[in-house]
């Protein structure tokens, strides 16, 4: 495997990882359970939740439980018969248990098109990264492979040709006085000592 596999490998593996990790981290802190609707209406009825929050937009039921403190989330099919089916029975522990710490605390969020965008927004923002980084990697590559043709599309390595030609006294025909002034005069300009000695 030469070494320009072995980093585009490398480039490809890091995102992977990168992800990977952020779903196991969201999904430890989160525990999910397959409850059905009837067991979690019976916990309420027994009072083994000390505390709740329902979103009422989008039926999302987080509770903790009395016995092992820890919180668990359910996805309520309809929040408004949820609300009814519990509702009577939270008011009247909470009656009988006033002042204690066996009552349920509770909190019904509104929820809305706003909730809805915060709730993804976490996922568009970790898009928006790994996409940043894949194009920072992918250049990163590209100079160190030494591909990278984009920036330097349309640029030609040739060199332009002088279009002067050189002329010598060889190349001119004819005019021999002219050429034979010209190049006492040049001999002239070399040393004009001489010609001072000559008068």
């Amino acid at each position: 495997m030469n070494k320009n596999l072995k980093n585009v490998l490398l480039y490809i593996a890091i995102p992977i990882v990168f992800i990977l990790a952020v779903f196991s981290v969201s999904r430890l802190s989160r525990t999910t359970v397959e409850t059905k609707y009837y067991e979690i209406i019976g916990m309420f009825k027994n009072n083994e939740v000390s505390e709740f929050q329902l979103n009422l937009y989008s039926g999302e039921l987080t509770y903790v439980k009395r016995d092992d403190g820890k919180t668990y989330h359910y996805t309520v099919a309809d929040p408004s018969i949820f609300y009814y089916d519990v509702n009577d029975t939270l008011m009247e522990i909470n009656q009988q248990n006033a002042g204690t710490d066996k009552i349920i605390k509770y909190d019904y969020k509104s929820g809305g098109q706003a909730a809805w965008l915060m709730n993804i927004l976490p996922t568009v923002l970790m898009l928006a990264v790994m996409v940043i980084f894949w194009i920072f990697i992918m250049r990163r590559m590209n100079a160190s492979m030494g591909t990278d043709k984009t920036m330097g599309f349309g640029k030609s390595k040739a060199k332009k040709a002088d279009g002067r030609k050189k002329t010598t006294f060889a190349d001119v025909a004819g005019a021999d006085e002219e050429k034979e002034e010209m190049s006492e005069i040049v001999d002239f300009l070399k040393d004009p000592k001489k010609f001072n000695d000559l008068g």
